[in-house]
């Protein structure tokens, strides 16, 4: 179970990384680095196929 507050949106990924990325016309490898480097600079949380997107996230695209 993940807990998040009204300002955090979690995402449920319908698919694997592996076939997100063939969906994106990417490989997996560079859609894990993105991901790693957006947990890094705390725009998300990852836990498995949850992807819980920080309020950090939207501020920096404000």
């Amino acid at each position: 179970m993940i807990l998040y507050n009204e300002e955090e949106n979690p995402i449920t990924l319908p698919m694997s990384l592996k076939d997100l990325a063939s969906y994106l016309g990417t490989s997996a490898e560079s859609l894990s680095r993105c991901f790693k480097d957006f947990e890094t600079k705390g725009w998300i949380e990852r836990h498995h196929r949850k992807i819980i997107i920080k309020p950090a996230f939207g501020e920096e695209f404000k």
